[in-house]
């Protein structure tokens, strides 16, 4: 005969089992459907292109292109797509807008240099686009200074052909009242064509190869500004070192003679193939200073100086998007506690770069506090996981890295406040031979985690924990992991993407897909289904990551990518189902908000009449966890909030529960997610 105990937990699972088939039959017939967006805030402003993926090689170039007396920007990168942000601000507070990834729909080959001028003096500006073959894309404005409609005259202009990686700027040196033309060159140099014609019809003579002697060593890219207000063109150039090289003219407007200040101006460095450009970007009448970079970066530094005397302020190295620069591999963990998820994004020269979440559960807005959170370096390309190995209710942090091993980090501190203690760079002796990608996960039901690794090969090892929730004991069970192989350098994430209470696997690799596996056994036993092998793809090595970032019950998905951006999709739902519940159709309803939590959940439940009901949390396996309503409850809406902890006063484990809510013989359930 069953004891009271087993009857309940019978009838608990009979319950999951029919809310797992109901949601089931709908889910397999329906597609979630993913929005990707664009838009995120960033150290207080709202960067339109934050999510925009991985770039690289960015040269950024500012133009009032429709008239409205602010400056728009186009940003040139390595794929040969040219950037558009339209200012719909003002002159002093711009507003970016995201237009575009691919302006005027072409693609220019290879590191696309944009700069405009009104080369024919007709009042609005035409286009010139420098490209790794060496020479220079035209196109003429025939449209007018608010409206640009561009006329491509030639892919040659002039024939002009510098080799490799032409950066054409144009500026008046000589004081005649034309433009004239330098082309900085991949071989440091920089070639000078002086504008014999006039401001309406330019005719070219190439006056050097090699302009004033100068060599910065490798990629040479110009930019003329009056930097001291003298009333002549000084010179900057960026080059291969990341640094900027400053020759001020110390002759007139009409006749330079230029001295090589520094090469390193004003200690900068931004890395790799620094590419400057200046623009008052604020209208205060001095010119600020934004610089392009092989990361994929613009740093901005505003000029709070005056326009003889300049004097730089580093605001961001991300002006318009989210890169760290190469391949960002994205986490996300509530790490201090205020019921937001914070952002934790590897690199892989092997940091991690750290985004403080000081918005909301439903909103967040991203601070932007180290790119070297808590002093970590692990060699290259680490993949981080954060979860509760040790049962003491905060997060613990395993970083996987190059060499195929594995850092772990436990956390001497509390949720709210960590700290950090390297236990070992080599957890547990495991050694899966290059690109350990790790991921912790419940994948049999026993309330404990297991291990799965990612390789550099292909395969995933899967370690099963025979230990506990607070002492974990590792059996290496496979090193194929159900002989799944997708490429290489693989990276695999567990969620339950379908809502029937098992996870499903999803798999980013190297070529930039990301596998999607259904999960078509239980929660305690997984059977999995390809479903898709290139579920959302990038530009190559995908690292895909779960969070409910909106607070909507549902998980929304973020791609890391080679290049080092994000991309972000969310979760709109199944595509054509609708919930609609109303007094005439339902006796009682319940839901979590949100669905996913780690400090406290709001359980909000509906009766259409005064009546007695029992609402009670269980665990996956069926086991009663806490009774949070017993008795007789008014009709309409009401919530009760539970903070988290069981009965006796005990926080529970992370992981999948179910809230019941049980009335005259009918049963209604919703699944939540606890994350510790």
């Amino acid at each position: 005969m069953f004891s009271q105990y087993n009857q309940t937990k019978i009838s608990i699972m009979k319950i999951f089992a029919i809310i797992i088939l109901s949601i089931t039959q709908v889910l397999f017939s329906q597609e979630i459907d993913w929005q990707r967006e664009y838009q995120a805030v960033v150290d207080g402003d709202t960067l339109f292109f934050a999510y925009s993926g991985g770039f690289s090689h960015f040269k950024p170039a500012f133009v009032d292109i429709d008239g409205d007396a602010d400056f728009d920007l186009f940003v040139g990168e390595y794929y040969g797509n040219i950037i558009f942000h339209r200012n719909d601000g003002t002159q002093n507070t711009p507003s970016w807008v995201y237009v575009t990834q691919s302006y005027h729909s072409r693609d220019f080959g290879w590191a696309a240099e944009p700069i405009f001028v009104d080369i024919d003096a007709d009042s609005d500006f035409d286009m010139f686009i420098g490209e790794s073959d060496g020479c220079i894309y035209y196109y003429r404005n025939d449209g007018t200074a608010y409206s640009a409609s561009w006329t491509l005259i030639s892919e040659q202009y002039d024939s002009i052909d510098v080799d490799a990686r032409s950066s054409p700027v144009f500026a008046d040196i000589d004081a005649d009242s034309d433009f004239d033309m330098f082309i900085g060159v991949i071989d440091g140099s920089i070639n000078f064509y002086r504008n014999d014609g006039t401001a309406d019809s330019a005719s070219w003579t190439l006056v050097s190869e090699n302009y004033d002697s100068i060599d910065v060593g490798i990629f040479a890219k110009p930019a003329f500004v009056d930097i001291d207000g003298d009333s002549d063109f000084d010179m900057f150039i960026g080059e291969n070192d990341g640094n900027i090289n400053f020759y001020r003219n110390d002759g007139t407007a009409d006749s330079a003679s230029w001295n090589l200040v520094t090469e390193n101006y004003d200690s900068i460095t931004v890395g790799s193939q620094s590419a400057p450009t200046f623009v008052d970007i604020d209208a205060d009448s001095d010119f600020d200073m934004f610089i392009g970079d092989a990361a994929g970066n613009i740093n901005f530094y505003l000029n709070i100086g005056t326009q003889n005397s300049p004097s730089w302020t580093f605001i961001t190295e991300n002006f318009i998007t989210i890169d760290v620069g190469g391949g960002s591999d994205p986490a996300f963990i509530d790490i201090d506690a205020d019921s937001d998820f914070d952002m934790f994004i590897g690199e892989g020269k092997g940091n991690i770069n750290f985004y403080r979440n000081d918005g909301t559960e439903n909103f967040p807005s991203w601070t932007f506090v180290t790119e070297e959170y808590d002093s970590i370096d692990v060699g290259e390309i680490p993949a981080s996981a954060f979860v509760d190995i040790d049962g003491d209710s905060d997060f613990d942090m395993f970083i996987g890295e190059n060499d195929g091993n594995i850092n772990f980090y436990r956390n001497d501190g509390t949720a709210d406040s960590v700290s950090w203690n390297l236990v070992t760079e080599n957890y547990e002796s495991i050694d899966v031979g290059s690109h350990a990608s790790p991921a912790f996960v419940d994948i049999d039901a026993d309330s404990d985690f297991d291990m799965f690794i990612g390789k550099g090969d292909g395969n995933i090892n899967f370690y099963r924990n025979d230990g506990t929730a607070d002492s974990a004991s590792w059996t290496l069970v496979s090193e194929s992991y159900d002989s799944i192989n997708v490429g290489s350098d693989v990276k695999p994430r567990f969620v339950d993407i379908d809502g029937d209470f098992d996870f499903d696997m999803f798999i980013g690799e190297w070529y930039g897909f990301v596998n999607y596996y259904r999960n078509d056994g239980t929660p305690d036993s997984a059977s999995w289904t390809l479903v898709e092998d290139n579920y959302k793809s990038v530009e190559f090595s995908s690292a895909p990551a779960f969070v409910d970032i909106d607070g909507d019950g549902d998980f929304d998905m973020f791609i890391g990518q080679d290049e080092g951006g994000l991309s972000f999709w969310r979760n709109m739902g199944l595509s054509g189902v609708e919930e609609d519940f109303s007094d005439e159709d339902i006796v009682c309803h319940v839901e979590a908000k949100p669905a996913v939590f780690n400090s406290s959940v709001i359980i909000e439940y509906y009766l259409s009449t005064k009546q007695r009901i029992s609402l009670g949390l269980y665990d996956v396996s069926g086991r009663h966890v806490i009774t949070l309503v017993d008795g007789e409850i008014k009709s309409g809406n009401n919530y009760v909030r539970w903070d988290g902890k069981s009965s006796f006063g005990k926080p529970v484990a992370t992981g999948i529960y179910f809230c019941v809510l049980e009335s005259n013989g009918i049963r209604k359930g919703v699944k939540l997610i606890i994350i510790k």
